[in-house]
């Protein structure tokens, strides 16, 4: 935020001056991750902010989407594997044979 105003893709020039540098990730429904620095913000403030990046967020999907329409490449399945010993996030340790 840069002035009041809400800069999407700030350069670095930019992000010195500003007063709020806030990075989301997310899909076209949901913010999934939410990560920044701000100087004093208001909560309703920061609210807008949120709004407005998610409102990037989903145009950049509609892109990527529109994308994957235009090229015609199907998404793959993931298919898990057959061995027993591996897991992921279950435990400590994670085995691959």
């Amino acid at each position: 935020m840069i002035d009041g105003q809400f800069v999407p893709f700030p350069t670095h020039d930019e992000l010195e001056v500003s007063e709020l540098d806030l990075i989301i990730s997310g899909t076209r429904d949901a913010v999934l991750m939410i990560e920044g620095f701000s100087r004093e913000l208001s909560e309703e403030r920061m609210a807008e902010a949120l709004m407005e990046a998610h409102r990037y967020v989903r145009q950049l999907c509609d892109l990527q989407q529109e994308l994957i329409d235009k090229v015609g490449t199907k998404k793959m399945d993931f298919v898990p594997p057959a061995n027993k010993e591996f897991t992921i996030g279950l435990s400590r340790r994670t085995t691959i044979v």
